[in-house]
């Protein structure tokens, strides 16, 4: 009886440290909303969600200070495939892998980020870049973050460059500026807002669905493409290609009747841009930028 009762004392005595601990470590946990970074040791476990955020961790940390990317194809293969793990963004999985620093764009959504913290993982959360000029901040902020700015200027610079060198290319054409459109999965998108609004204008493009009035988030309908008549489309690569996502293929584009009339059909100006950069908001941006630049007015940027 003395046996059961010591063995009861003993195990309460161990669920109120646990709790303790448990307190401690919620305590321990604060979180960061952008603007500055979390105040202690340099971040040595990194665990970023989404391929950009890895663009840019990759560049500024290398892989020995992640523990995990995303299981989407990468944008920098040799570096990625030194990592082990792929992506686990529930806060269990992530856990697990016991990261230091969790870094986390606002598109991944509150109620994940709450799950995240509430299980005591540090967690950053930006804002996602909406134009070239953001990217260059983002890229700045996650160099203060991981306490690497030399770098971070580094990088910035060559993403500059590379917007630089595609203003230069359409000034040495001496033509006027051609129009582009977007064509996703869901359709001509990526009017006035958008990333794609900001691309086109880097690389001196009118952007048509902003044209015709189209906000970052709308879709133009087939009667509105004609109608506008671009002198380009470009259409993402099926990098991402999933059940639920199938990028357009230009055949499919070539060989519809409502579209042969258009200059892009008629001049072969559909073009496949690699989705890792269209649709990135890292410095593969700037790489999206000579592509469409390359393809509008030649030189050398493609």
């Amino acid at each position: 009886m003395k046996e059961i009762r010591k063995k009861g004392l003993w195990q309460a005595c161990l669920t109120l440290c646990l709790a303790v601990i448990l307190f401690i470590v919620a305590g321990c946990a604060q979180t960061t909303d952008g603007g500055s970074a979390p105040a202690g040791k340099v971040p040595q476990r990194i665990a970023g969600i989404g391929v950009s955020t890895d663009d840019v961790l990759l560049r500024l940390v290398g892989p020995e200070r992640m523990v995990t990317i995303s299981a989407l194809p990468p944008n920098l293969p040799e570096l990625a495939a030194r990592i082990p793990n792929r992506l686990d963004s529930s806060a269990e999985g992530l856990l697990a892998l016991q990261p230091d620093l969790v870094i986390v764009p606002d598109w991944f959504g509150e109620e994940k980020v709450d799950q995240l913290r509430k299980v005591g993982l540090l967690v950053y959360l930006y804002r996602t870049p909406r134009n070239t000029e953001e990217i260059s901040d983002f890229i700045r902020e996650m160099g203060d973050l991981v306490q690497n700015p030399a770098g971070a200027t580094e990088l910035v610079t060559e993403f500059q460059g590379k917007l630089t060198a595609a203003q230069e290319n359409y000034r040495a054409a001496g033509v006027p500026k051609k129009v582009a459109v977007f064509y996703s999965a869901n359709g001509v998108n990526g009017g006035a807002g958008s990333l794609f609004d900001s691309l086109c204008a880097a690389a001196c493009l009118e952007n048509g669905a902003a044209q015709v009035g189209l906000g970052a988030y709308d879709t133009m309908t087939k009667e509105q493409l004609v109608a506008l008549d671009p002198d380009l489309i470009f259409v993402p690569s099926s990098a991402y290609d999933k059940d639920t996502y199938q990028a357009p293929r230009t055949e499919e584009l070539y060989g519809d009747p409502a579209l042969a009339e258009m200059k892009a059909v008629q001049n072969h100006n559909i073009y496949v841009v690699d989705a890792k950069t269209i649709m990135s908001y890292s410095q593969f941006a700037a790489d999206a930028v000579s592509a469409m630049n390359g393809y509008a007015y030649g030189g050398e940027q493609r």
